[in-house]
């Protein structure tokens, strides 16, 4: 069986939840359009609690952080396609 499998054969699985609300409540300014995805340049370590958290109160499979991250979103914010690349890649490594 793969891994997912196995996990599915446990029984229910919880997804974690929303990033937005807890990073706003934590202080950090989702105003953009990038919205959460904003947090993995300037704050990649709330990003990392708010999946914690999630770890900690059951959940067993993360949502990245990624929702809005895009080439396109990234680059009208001054980044280049390799540091929009790396944000993305950053998304599921700090899930």
């Amino acid at each position: 069986m793969t891994d997912l499998q196995t996990l599915l054969a446990q029984g229910p699985v919880t997804l974690d939840g929303s990033m937005s609300t807890p990073l706003e409540a934590w202080g950090e300014d989702t105003n953009s359009d990038l919205w959460t995805a904003r947090a993995l340049q300037d704050n990649p370590d709330l990003v990392y609690r708010v999946h914690q958290e999630y770890f900690e109160a059951g959940a067993r499979i993360a949502i990245t952080d990624s929702y809005q991250a895009s080439l396109q979103a990234f680059s009208r914010h001054g980044l280049s396609e390799e540091q929009a690349r790396a944000l993305i890649r950053k998304s599921a490594a700090v899930a």
